[in-house]
């Protein structure tokens, strides 16, 4: 899928895992649906559909209502999941129980901006 003026959203994950030492998987979604992902695709769907339903919960429960969930972090059995939002675009990713959340999100939304502006990030490690 190519956004406008932007790179591959399949380009830009692979890029994501390739540079990002935390991240293990990750999806991309645009709209709730699927953009891009580096797992086999029943594995995907499953990821997805978790996204879409943690994403919901949070978004019932978070206070206010005017503002969108922009950032879910949460730990879980040994493992990191991540989720950043901008617009109408979701990236998620598990990591290692020993991930810094911050710089896994930092790298998903640099992914999400690689799909939507064409840059890919030459070092997702850099300080957030």
């Amino acid at each position: 899928m190519l956004a406008s003026g932007g790179v591959d959203a399949e380009a830009a994950l692979a890029d994501l895992v390739d540079v990002s030492r935390d991240v293990e998987a990750a999806v991309l979604l645009r709209d709730g649906r699927m953009a891009a992902s580096g797992l086999p695709d029943e594995r995907a769907e499953a990821f997805a559909a978790a996204v879409r339903k943690i994403v919901a919960a949070a978004e019932h429960m978070k206070p206010g209502e005017e503002a969108p969930l922009m950032r879910l972090d949460a730990r879980v059995g040994g493992k990191a999941l991540v989720i950043v939002r901008d617009g109408d675009r979701l990236a998620a990713a598990t990591a290692g129980a020993r991930a810094t959340a911050a710089l896994v999100a930092y790298d998903l939304t640099a992914c999400l901006r690689a799909v939507e502006t064409g840059a890919v990030a030459e070092a997702a490690d850099a300080p957030a």
